[in-house]
């Protein structure tokens, strides 16, 4: 029996859907207090609607006008749309910055367009597309049973409500979604993408100078996005606008110099040090291979701690008494704060997880983490994340869901493009999963939802419509 990606995906998503808008109405009727009951800020809210609702007046008239409106729609169109929509607190009220997650976003309104308006027959599928397709929908299938499992589990521990475990489930709804673009996405689409997100990085750039010179922001920074987050979307889309292929030299010479001067004055250094090593570190994977290439560094990095081992030793005194008593220990005894303070609290929130984890080894759901950290030491009281996009995804699916979402976002992708000829599309997914990688390692980026879908969209979509190109190209040369 062959399996048809259209249909498997879209009942995963009404499967998503359902179980959020179930639970959402079952605590609306028991008047629960993680529902966002708070005023917001009406204005910017229906000034973002406007925008996004001419976007998708224009997006609607022609395909064309679709693939260019949809990076503006996901970059460009103000998070306060989403206020409008039905949502729940991802943490207590009485933390400061508490976040309002969305049971669906402006960015799946806009997918749900496409897919209703362009999506082909199943016998219009290419093969090698539809393999890659299959594997996405297989995984995210897994994911979501592992993620079911782990839900039973937790909630004979956890006494919560179940919306927090099911609720925010933008990934695999990301996902799901760009497995059915997979389908029908055209060459001619990337380029009209490609000149769409042209105009969305201008729209990022601009807001960015408007807020940090309204507000005298001592780093570049974004209202939409906050500092990390855009320093690290900055990055990721510097490497992408450089490696297409669709944009004329003098508009890519501009936007990489506008975008590598704004990562600067972001002042995010973990986007400049994974800019920097994107681009070598991808030339001598494709060349050396993954685990050649490892040992080497390996040894590299051991010589660097041996180097620097005086300056490492200032943290093995914090480092052993958060192991042995919790973070709230650490500020009794005036020990965070200086230049180990953000070092500290990173360490803290890891060593959270890892215990989360050891507790709930399949998983505590997409939004307990900030109900729970303080029973694991994290006495902080703000909206936080782990500050780790892998053990994020572990403590949100479990160590099996976890593996299997890390191998699809991370592994997949190159292993897709192993055997095309187009060198150029290989070299561009490594530069860009390297890059994602590294960036990973000190923040969740994969937990904003923007910086999530373009990464997606861009490594399993774009990317991967350039390749088939390309190929199409040399074989009627050949």
């Amino acid at each position: 029996m062959v399996l048809r990606p259209r249909l498997v995906a879209v009942s995963l998503l009404y499967f998503i859907y359902f179980s959020s808008f179930s639970l959402f109405l079952v605590s609306l009727v028991s008047d629960d207090s993680i529902l966002n009951y708070r005023e917001f800020n009406l204005t910017l809210s229906l000034a973002s609607l406007l925008i996004f609702l001419i976007l998708w007046g224009v997006g609607v008239l022609k395909r064309a006008f679709y693939f260019f409106c949809l990076p503006l729609v996901v970059l460009a169109v103000p998070n306060a749309i989403n206020d409008l929509l039905p949502s729940f607190w991802a943490g207590p009220l009485s933390e400061r910055g508490v976040a309002s997650v969305p049971l669906i976003t402006h960015i799946d309104l806009f997918l749900l367009v496409g897919v209703f308006l362009f999506s082909n027959s199943e016998g219009d599928f290419r093969r090698d597309i539809t393999k890659l397709s299959n594997t996405l929908i297989f995984a995210i299938f897994c994911i979501v049973l592992t993620s079911l499992f782990g839900w039973m589990i937790s909630s004979s521990f956890i006494d919560g409500n179940s919306l927090l475990f099911f609720g925010n489930s933008f990934q695999l709804r990301y996902l799901l979604y760009v497995s059915l673009f997979m389908t029908f996405f055209t060459q001619k689409d990337f380029m009209h993408f490609c000149w769409g997100l042209c105009l969305a990085i201008c729209f990022l750039l601009l807001e960015a100078s408007i807020y940090s010179f309204v507000f005298r922001t001592e780093e570049f920074t974004s209202g939409n996005f906050g500092t990390n987050t855009f320093g690290a979307l900055l990055g990721f889309l510097l490497i992408y606008i450089s490696s297409v292929k669709g944009v004329t030299q003098r508009t890519k010479i501009i936007l990489i110099t506008l975008m590598f001067l704004a990562v600067i004055f972001t002042g995010t250094r973990s986007s400049m040090v994974a800019l920097v090593l994107s681009v070598g570190l991808s030339n001598l994977i494709i060349r050396y291979g993954v685990f050649r290439l490892g040992f080497v560094l390996s040894l590299l990095l051991l010589c660097v701690l041996l180097n620097f081992w005086n300056t490492l030793v200032l943290f093995f005194d914090p480092l052993i008494l958060l192991l042995e008593t919790d973070y709230a220990f650490l500020v009794s005894q005036d020990m965070v704060g200086g230049p180990l303070a953000s070092a500290t609290t990173r360490l803290s929130l890891w060593v959270a997880s890892v215990n989360m984890l050891y507790d709930f080894p399949f998983g505590l759901g997409l939004s307990q983490f900030n109900f729970l950290k303080a029973d694991y030491g994290v006495s902080i009281p703000v909206f936080i994340d782990p500050h780790n996009d892998y053990l994020n995804f572990l403590v949100q699916y479990g160590i099996v869901g976890g593996l299997i979402f890390l191998f699809m976002l991370l592994i997949q992708p190159v292993i897709a493009l192993k055997r095309e000829r187009s060198n150029g599309s290989r070299n561009a997914v490594t530069q860009l999963i390297i890059f994602s990688f590294l960036t990973g390692l000190s923040n969740s980026n994969f937990n904003k939802h923007q910086f999530f879908f373009m990464f997606a969209f861009v490594v399993f979509v774009a990317i991967q419509e350039r390749s088939q190109a390309f190929n199409k190209k040399t074989t009627d040369i050949l």
